[in-house]
């Protein structure tokens, strides 16, 4: 959650008047996962609560959706299968971003200039190191990509919620092994936790999905080297990108330390956007 915020934060400083909607599963947490706590205390960062939280996100005009219960199944425990909640998604267009992401810049024109595809994405991390891999598809047709990164996505045509009607079919059949591809993700990720990524791939190989690359002036993850609008830090390095880069960079900042910063402030900076309906994050 204390990942969350500055995500909502940064958003909205440069994004004052895009619709954004958060889906916050809580599901008893049972199946979440954060950063280090304690390192967060020893570097004085607050920690959010969830009071705290819905309050941010009152504040900055975010509509919040709360799952309190969610039925995993066979897949309980797998806090990527909490994905499930995007088949209500009722938006045609969308940007998915996961919480561990800063903004920095208005992100409304990527529906522009990614509008003749189905959906934009960047790499996943085990396809950096595996790029030159095979994929068997469900139907057993065969492809070589680089594998997608589900956290940082421009999806059109209704295509988010269509895969959170499949996402628990495809990481269920990958953790079982009853799909070509299963032995593989047990080899490239431990416990193949990596396979709701791997399922997002096969989801649109399947579908033969038009696709392309995010540019890096528009979306970086894990490694940042400036003059991006959406950095998606993976949730293992936010604290070192946030002490050692973006606390650095000259720009507004999101403060929200316990000390010695005893006055938290927000800054919104103006902008004209062009609003539309059917455009949603």
């Amino acid at each position: 959650m204390t990942m969350a915020s500055y995500s909502f934060r940064t958003l909205r400083q440069h994004n004052p008047k895009l619709p954004v909607l958060v889906y916050f599963v809580e599901d008893k947490c049972r199946d979440s996962r954060g950063i280090n706590n304690k390192e967060v205390l020893s570097r004085q960062i607050k920690l959010i609560n969830k009071e705290e939280l819905f309050q941010i996100c009152k504040e900055l005009n975010i509509e919040l959706k709360i799952y309190n219960d969610l039925d995993l199944k066979e897949e309980k425990g797998y806090f990527s299968a909490q994905r499930i909640v995007f088949a209500e998604c009722p938006f045609e267009r969308v940007i998915l971003i996961d919480s561990d992401t800063f903004i920095f810049d208005d992100i409304t024109c990527l529906f522009d200039i990614y509008k003749d595809c189905d959906f934009a994405a960047t790499t996943n991390t085990f396809s950096d190191h595996y790029p030159n891999t095979v994929f068997t598809t469900t139907n057993l047709k065969k492809k070589s990509l680089c594998a997608f990164n589900s956290g940082v996505v421009l999806f059109n045509n209704h295509l988010l919620r269509k895969y959170g009607e499949v996402v628990y079919d495809y990481c269920l059949n990958l953790k079982k092994k009853t799909h070509p591809m299963g032995d593989w993700i047990y080899q490239v990720s431990q416990n193949a936790g990596g396979r709701e990524e791997l399922a997002f791939t096969l989801f649109a190989l399947d579908r033969e999905l038009n696709y392309v690359y995010f540019d890096s002036t528009h979306v970086e993850k894990e490694f940042y080297r400036g003059s991006t609008k959406i950095f998606h830090t993976l949730s293992h390095k936010w604290l070192t990108f946030f002490y050692n880069q973006y606390l650095k960079m000259n720009i507004p900042k999101v403060v929200n330390f316990q000390t010695p910063v005893r006055q938290k402030r927000k800054l919104f900076l103006p902008s004209k956007l062009l609003q539309r309906k059917d455009e949603y994050v």
